[in-house]
């Protein structure tokens, strides 16, 4: 996500992208993943979720559905659906057995847009609040234990997103068998000692503008310096994350503002938007150690308040917030899958 945590350098990473992709004899080998899913209807009248989906080659026995969250600026298909060296992160699910699914919150990727995304942003208006998430997560679950016939669900959830796993396995422990929390955003030292402080965050308005160059420049610096991100891949996904808006402009793609508002929110109060002390499912937080919107002491932090009896906090070398469009992802992946699997109660 973007905010205010992360410093947006001067030194733009595009600019090292758009020099790597012209010298490059090739494109690279990074697309987003063919768009197989389900559409079902959300709350909203005349709006539809859409959900990725892909299924195992060969089925690993006993193995629960897994369903991803994206976080608060890009969708499933910048994200888990992304392919690295024709590769992306539901992939690798779907080569080590597991059904996996995706889905695209109201207002990214390929789910309906709020009429409101066409308008010039409002004062005042939140668009996605967190409520609206956790029901749209509800129905994607619902969907998914109908389609598979299971009742539980292996649970990810990128930064922000996190907030909207996090209230939903507290409010439906019957429904999630494990959740990973990936760069998950906590309160800092700072909106701990000072709950109720005035707002860090500017007047919220409906939707704000996210332009590719501040999702480069939102890569943590010690990422950008050590490599740890493929510059030759990022002119095609910075391509790709303009035509994932219908209604993107010369400012950049149109975010509705709900998790925005939760992580000021969160600033504000010193508290995080869901009741940590209330999941109980076994749950591991995982963090790459250069993460600066969710750095490893917030993640220590996270982990003491979880209620889980069985929880497990990962610190992951050489990653940022992005670790997934990392050099480093395959360290997440092994440690989520072998979170996931189990046989340590």
């Amino acid at each position: 996500m973007i905010h205010p945590r992360i410093r947006l350098g001067a030194g733009s990473l595009l600019s090292l992208a758009l020099a790597a992709h012209g010298a490059a004899t090739q494109a690279p080998s990074t697309v987003p993943s063919a768009a197989s899913g389900h559409r079902i209807p959300s709350s909203q009248p005349g709006l539809s979720l859409f959900i990725h989906h892909a299924m195992p080659r060969v089925p690993r026995a006993g193995a629960l559905p897994v369903l991803i969250l994206h976080g608060a600026t890009f969708p499933t298909e910048l994200a888990a659906g992304w392919r690295m060296n024709g590769t992306s992160w539901m992939d690798e699910w779907t080569d080590r057995g597991y059904e996996v699914w995706a889905l695209d919150f109201l207002g990214y990727g390929r789910s309906d847009r709020y009429p409101e995304l066409a308008k010039p942003p409002q004062a005042g208006q939140v668009l996605g609040s967190l409520d609206d998430l956790v029901d749209q997560v509800a129905r994607a679950v619902d969907h998914i234990q109908a389609r598979s016939h299971v009742r539980r669900v292996l649970l990810v959830a990128h930064s922000a997103g996190t907030f909207v796993a996090g209230r939903y396995a507290e409010r439906h422990p019957d429904r999630v068998a494990r959740l990973a929390l990936f760069g998950a955003p906590a309160p800092d030292d700072s909106s701990a000692s000072n709950p109720g402080g005035p707002s860090k965050a500017k007047a919220q308005f409906g939707w704000f503008p996210v332009s590719v160059e501040t999702q480069m420049n939102a890569f943590e610096s010690k990422v950008k310096t050590s490599g740890r991100i493929d510059a030759r891949m990022l002119q095609t996904w910075g391509e790709a994350y303009l035509a994932s808006d219908p209604f993107s402009d010369a400012r950049g793609v149109h975010v509705p503002s709900g998790l925005n508002a939760a992580f000021s929110e969160m600033d504000r109060s010193g508290r995080l938007p869901y009741a940590p002390e209330r999941v109980r499912c076994p749950t591991l937080v995982i963090v790459g150690e250069w993460d600066g919107v969710a750095p490893p002491s917030q993640a220590f932090r996270l982990f003491h308040d979880l209620g889980a009896p069985l929880k497990r906090l990962v610190v992951l070398s050489q990653g940022g917030h992005r670790l997934h469009l990392e050099a480093s992802r395959h360290q997440l992946y092994r440690e989520i899958e072998t979170f996931f699997a189990g046989g340590d109660e």
